[in-house]
């Protein structure tokens, strides 16, 4: 999720190695195989990643309430107000309003950015951006 976040891609490709490993961790140590599973299945899914800027925090906070509930196994959340330097790349290039809005992404490609609460919900359980 650290790689969504920044756009590393340095460091999905060392997890992508990592997850290489499943089946001997599963013959070695198969306590921790389901843990390693949860990590993969996370790793397959996305994760989706979701900027939200603009708008006041109580907005903000509106959609991430949205976003939290979300099914979705992997899953990375930046919030701002859209003004200044972001902090993570991922809340990067999206231009803060009045109006709190929602940018639902993988690998930093987006779906249309929206406002609406249950939009934002759909978005999130669609499976490809």
């Amino acid at each position: 999720t650290f790689a969504a976040l920044t756009g590393d891609d340095q460091l999905r490709q060392v997890v992508e190695g990592l997850l290489a490993s499943t089946t001997r961790l599963a013959t070695t140590s198969p306590r921790f195989a389901g843990w390693w599973l949860a990590v993969a299945e996370a790793w397959l899914d996305g994760p989706r990643e979701v900027a939200l800027v603009g708008g006041d925090a109580t907005a903000r906070r509106r959609l991430a309430r949205v976003v939290l509930g979300s099914s979705a196994p992997a899953l990375v959340l930046a919030s701002g107000d859209g003004s200044g330097d972001p902090p993570v790349a991922l809340l990067a290039d999206r231009p803060g309003g009045n109006v709190a809005t929602a940018y639902v992404c993988r690998r930093f490609r987006c779906l249309a950015p929206t406002t609406d609460a249950e939009h934002l919900a759909r978005q999130l359980e669609a499976q490809t951006p």
